[in-house]
This record gives structure tokens, sequence and C-alpha cells, in this order.
């Protein structure tokens, strides 16, 4: 399929930009470290799933179900929607655990075995 004219010019200015980029991105040094500290923070923000944060997330959604349902319990108030909404929130917190900075924390207080002889 054949392009018409101005089609061939837009292909030919996204090309022409398309080197520009890559030429100022082979000029720069900074270019490889920006590219490692970038892998760096990657690989920090990936989910964190040790034995520590398995445990705190499986005790969090026992007392969040434990919350949300006295929350039902206590029913149409708004003591009982409140409680509700708290248990849900503890819930999510709970789930999230990996993801969040909190369960950064627990992971990093996981101390590692000694090593046998």
């Amino acid at each position: 399929m054949a392009l018409n004219e101005k089609e061939e010019q837009i292909l030919a200015s996204l090309e022409s930009q398309f080197k520009d980029s890559l030429s100022s991105l082979e000029s720069e040094p900074q270019a490889d470290a920006t590219h490692a500290n970038a892998k760096k923070d990657t690989a920090s923000k990936r989910p964190q799933f040790t034995p520590r944060v398995i445990g705190a997330m499986a005790f969090m959604v026992i007392i969040g179900l434990v919350i949300l349902l006295t929350g039902v319990m206590i029913g149409y108030t708004w003591a009982g929607i409140s409680v509700g909404i708290l248990g849900f929130i503890v819930l999510l917190v709970s789930v999230t655990l990996p993801l969040n900075s909190l369960g950064r924390k627990i992971a990093a207080t996981h101390k590692k075995p000694l090593a046998t002889k």
C-alpha cells in the first residue's frame, strides 16, 4: 500500500525526530546512570512477600473481618455504618500491605536466619 505525499512527510518527520532523540541519548553519559538508578528504584518498589508480611496480612484480614461483621451486627445506625467502614478500610490496607510502605517496614524487620556450618 503506497503512501501519499502528506503521509510520507509525516513519516519522514517522525523518523528525523526519532534519530535526533537517539543521538541526544547517545551523547549523554548520564543516561546510563539514570537508567541504572531507575532499575534500582523499580526493584525496591516490588511487592514484599516475606513470611512476616504474609502473617501480618492474614492477621489484619481476620481483624478487619471481625470489625466489619461487628458493624453489620450493630445494625443500620451511624455507629454500625462507621464501624463497618473502619473494618473495610482495615481489610483494604491488609490486602495492599505488600505494596505500601507499612509492608516494606515489616519486611525490613524480617531477620534472615543464620547460616549453619
